[in-house]
C-alpha cells in the first residue's frame, strides 16, 4: 500500500475558536480523526514575568549608573573598604557570583521569550529552517550556516551578547580603585600688588632679623639644595615641616584644612570646596602658587678686575698675630673692596690662617626707571689654594615673581614654573636677598677653610658620570637662586604662618594684598566612578538582551495570546522534548535521508504543532487551502 506524508492546511484560525477540527489525510489509518477538543493557555502570566524580570534588572544596571553620573564617583564605606582591601579574593569571588546569577537569570528570561515565540508560531505552518535558527537562539549559540551569512550574524550577536553579560554585570558591580579630584582653595600673600609694596618697610626689620638668625645653616643649605638638584642628584631641602625637592621655589607652604568650613581670606589657609571621599588610600596635591625666583647671570672675571674696571675690585690683606696665653697664632685678615652706587664697599674681614677663602660683596646696579634697585651684582673672590680654581665672579641678579605649579605628597613638595605665565621682576625692596646671601657665605667661613666652597667643590668633582660637566659658573648661579628662592619662602612664611606669622596675629586692613590660590586634591579611594564612554559600553551586553526580550514578549503577544495547552510543555532547548515531538509521526517524510542535500532540502518544508493518532508532536503541512 503507497504511503503518502501527513499534510495539514495552512488555513489560519480565529484567536477565539475554541475547538480544532483537523482531516488527517493517509492511507494508513484509513479512517479519519475524531474533532478534538483543544484548551488554550492564559497569556497574562508568562509576558509579565519576564518583562518584569529585565525591567528589574535594567532598572539596576541603569540605576547604578545613573547614580554614578550624577555624582560623579560613589565610593564605599570605610570599613568595606578596608574589607576589600584586606581580602580581595573575596571581593572577586562575590563580585563574579553575583554577576553569574544575574547574567543566569537574564539568560533564563530571554531563552524563556524565544521559547514563547516558537510555541505561538508553531500554531501556524514553520519552515525547518525557521524552527532551527529560533532553537539555536534560544539555546544561545551561533549558528553555523555560511550559505546564510544573515542567520549567522543574528545568531552570533545574541551568542556574545548574551556571554558578554556576565563581564557586562562583574565590570558595573565592581568596586575598583578609583581617583578623584576635590577641588581647593585659600590664600596667600601677594608681592606684586601695590598694597603690599606699600606696607612692606614695616615688615622689612623684622624679616631681616628672622633671616639673620639660626636659619643661616638652612640658608647655605638651600643653594647647595639647588646646585645638586641641578646635576639630577635627589636632594631634599627641610623647611617648616616640608622636605622641598631640590628647592622651594620660593612658594609659600599651603596647609590644607580638610573640610573646614569657608574662613576669613586672613587665615592663609587652604580648604576643601567639596567633601573628601570618607576612604582615601592615596592623597596629593597640587597647586598653582606665587612663587619667588631669580634671574642669575655669573661671568669669570679672574685676573681682569683692578681699582679702575667695572665693577672696581681691589683685594685687602693685612696679617694679625692673635696671643692666647702664651700661644701666639698668625691669621691674615681678608676682605676685598668695590663701589656700590658710587660708593666705596669693603667686605668683612675674615681672619684666616690658610688664606683660603671665599668672599662675597652685594651691590645694587645703577636703576632709573624709580622705585627699588632691585639688581644686584654680586662679586664673590675665592682664593687660597682650596678654591683659587674658583676665582673671581661677577654675577647679576634679579629677583622675579614665577607662578608655580606644586606637587605636595605628604611632606614632600615638588615646585616647577607654570610655563603658561612670564615671570616679572619684583617690585619689593629686595636687598634683604642679597644680604642672606652674603651672611650665607659669611657663615660658612672659618679659621681654615670655607663650608660654601667646599660644597662647590664637591658638587663640581663628584657630577654624575656621562653627563656634561658642569663648571663653576653655572654651579654659583643654581647656588645663588636656590638661597634666593628660600629666602622668598622663609619670608612669606614669617609673614603669614598659620599659627604665628605677623599677618596672621595682625590681620591686614587692606585684603589687596592677599591673593587667592586654587588647587586640587588627588585622592584614590575604592568604589565606582563614571567614565564617560567606557562606563556605557559595559551596559550594552545586559541592556541589549534585557530589551531584547522585552521586544520579542510584546511581539509574541501581539501575534497570538494563546497556545493550546497540549503544547505548552513544549521546550525547544530541549532535545528530548524534540525527540518526542518528533516520534509523533508526523514528520516521517520531512526528510528523505542523511546527506547535504537531503537535510537542505527539508528546511524548507514546512511543520507545526498538532496531534497525529492521539499523539501531540510535528505534523508536516502543506501549502494547499482546504475549502
Amino acid at each position: 500500500m503507497e504511503t503518502r506524508p501527513l499534510l495539514l492546511s495552512t488555513r489560519r484560525r480565529s484567536f477565539d475558536e475554541l475547538t480544532l477540527e483537523s482531516k488527517w489525510q493517509t492511507r494508513n489509518t484509513l479512517s479519519e480523526s475524531k474533532p478534538v477538543k483543544v484548551k488554550y493557555t492564559r497569556p497574562i502570566w508568562w509576558p509579565l514575568a519576564v518583562i518584569l524580570g529585565q525591567v528589574l534588572l535594567l532598572t539596576l544596571s541603569w540605576g547604578l549608573f545613573a547614580a554614578v553620573r550624577s555624582q560623579g564617583y560613589i565610593s564605599v564605606s570605610p570599613t568595606l573598604a578596608k574589607a576589600l582591601q584586606k581580602y580581595p579574593q573575596s571581593k572577586t569571588y562575590v563580585v563574579t557570583f553575583l554577576s553569574s546569577s544575574l547574567s543566569a537569570f537574564s539568560s533564563y528570561l530571554f531563552a524563556h521569550a524565544i521559547r514563547q515565540m516558537i510555541l505561538v508560531h508553531l500554531t501556524d505552518p514553520m519552515t525547518v529552517s525557521t524552527l532551527r535558527f529560533g532553537i539555536s537562539v534560544s539555546t544561545r549559540s551561533p549558528l553555523f550556516d555560511l550559505e546564510n551569512i544573515k542567520v549567522l550574524v543574528v545568531t552570533g550577536v545574541f551568542f556574545l551578547a548574551t556571554l558578554g553579560q556576565t563581564a557586562s554585570w562583574s565590570s558595573l558591580l565592581t568596586p575598583n580603585d578609583i581617583t578623584v579630584y576635590i577641588p581647593l582653595q585659600g590664600t596667600e600673600l601677594d608681592f606684586s600688588s601695590e598694597a603690599l609694596v606699600s606696607q612692606f618697610p614695616q615688615f622689612y626689620g623684622t624679616i631681616e632679623t628672622y633671616l639673620a638668625s639660626a636659619l643661616l645653616s638652612v640658608i647655605d643649605a638651600s643653594g647647595s639644595t639647588s646646585a645638586m638638584a641641578y646635576l639630577g642628584y635627589p636632594t631634599v631641602l627641610d623647611y617648616a615641616g616640608l622636605a622641598y625637592n631640590g628647592s622651594t621655589g620660593g612658594i609659600f607652604p599651603s596647609m590644607v584644612k580638610i573640610d573646614a568650613p569657608i574662613a576669613n581670606r586672613t587665615n592663609f589657609l587652604t580648604h576643601n570646596t567639596s567633601p573628601l571621599p570618607p576612604f582615601y588610600t592615596s592623597y596629593n596635591i597640587t597647586m598653582s602658587q606665587q612663587g619667588l625666583t631669580a634671574a642669575v647671570s655669573c661671568q669669570d672675571r679672574s685676573g681682569r678686575l683692578d681699582a679702575t674696571s667695572d665693577p672696581p675690585f681691589q683685594r685687602l690683606a693685612t696679617q694679625a698675630e692673635i696671643a692666647i696665653g702664651n700661644d701666639h697664632s698668625t691669621y691674615t685678615a681678608v676682605s676685598f673692596m668695590s663701589a656700590c652706587s658710587g660708593e666705596t664697599e669693603h667686605t668683612y674681614q675674615y681672619l684666616s690662617s690658610t688664606n683660603d677663602t671665599v668672599i662675597a660683596l652685594a651691590s645694587p646696579q645703577n636703576d632709573t626707571s624709580g622705585g627699588y634697585m632691585n639688581t644686584y651684582t654680586v662679586i664673590i673672590d675665592s682664593q687660597g689654594p682650596r678654591y683659587q680654581d674658583m676665582g673671581t665672579m661677577v654675577c647679576s641678579v634679579s629677583p622675579q615673581i614665577q607662578n608655580m605649579t606644586s606637587y605636595y605628597n605628604g611632606r614632600f613638595v615638588y615646585s616647577e614654573p607654570d610655563s603658561a605665565y612670564a615671570p616679572i621682576n619684583l617690585p619689593l625692596n629686595s636687598s634683604f636677598f642679597y644680604g642672606t646671601l652674603v651672611e650665607g657665605i659669611r657663615f660658612g667661613q672659618g679659621t681654615t677653610r670655607n663650608a660654601v666652597g667646599d660644597v662647590i667643590e664637591s658638587i663640581r668633582t663628584d657630577q654624575i658620570a656621562g653627563n656634561q660637566p658642569v663648571d663653576y659658573l653655572t654651579l654659583w648661579e643654581a647656588y645663588i637662586r636656590g638661597v634666593v628662592e628660600f629666602a622668598g619662602t622663609a619670608m612669606k612664611w614669617h609673614l603669614a604662618a598659620p599659627s604665628d606669622g605677623l599677618l596672621r596675629l595682625h590681620p591686614p586692613s587692606n585684603l589687596d594684598m592677599i591673593k587667592s590660590t586654587n588647587g586640587t586634591a588627588i585622592t584614590t579611594t575604592i568604589g565606582w566612578q563614571y567614565r564617560q564612554l567606557a562606563s556605557f559600553a559595559v551596559l550594552i551586553p545586559s541592556t541589549f538582551v534585557a530589551v531584547a526580550s522585552i521586544i520579542i514578549v510584546l511581539f509574541t503577544a501581539f501575534w497570538n495570546r494563546r497556545i493550546p495547552v497540549q503544547h505548552a510543555a513544549f521546550d525547544p532547548s530541549n532535545p528530548l522534548v524534540l525527540m518526542a515531538a518528533a516520534s509523533a509521526g508526523g514528520m516521517g517524510n520531512i526528510f528523505n535521508g542523511l546527506t547535504k542535500e537531503d537535510v537542505k532540502e527539508g528546511q524548507k518544508k514546512k511543520v507545526k504543532l498538532g496531534q497525529v493518532g492521539g499523539k501531540f508532536g510535528f505534523v508536516q503541512v502543506n501549502t494547499m487551502s482546504i475549502a
